[in-house]
């Protein structure tokens, strides 16, 4: 069984209005009070694996090589290590 609990959907901080996972392990924010452009917007962090392929359930227990960003906040206001 899969554990939840690091998942929110009101307010979790002054900057994040939501934090949800996925099965396969996607973590997706959503931003709030930053300003125009960016709130309600989504970061999203995919796990993918040493070839580069997202990680899915059934590959478990495959260790995550590496995380790739996307989502619709721009790419200006991501992260430096998300804004490939």
């Amino acid at each position: 069984m899969l554990e939840t609990q690091c998942e929110s959907a009101s307010a979790t901080t002054d900057f994040v209005a939501s934090v949800a996972t996925s099965a396969n392990g996607a973590v997706t924010v959503m931003a709030q009070n930053i300003g125009a452009g960016v709130d309600g917007n989504t970061i999203t962090l995919t796990p993918q694996n040493s070839g580069g392929t997202a990680l899915a359930i059934g590959d478990i227990p495959t260790q995550v090589y590496k995380w790739v960003c996307d989502g619709s906040i721009t790419p200006n206001f991501r992260p430096g290590t998300c804004r490939g």
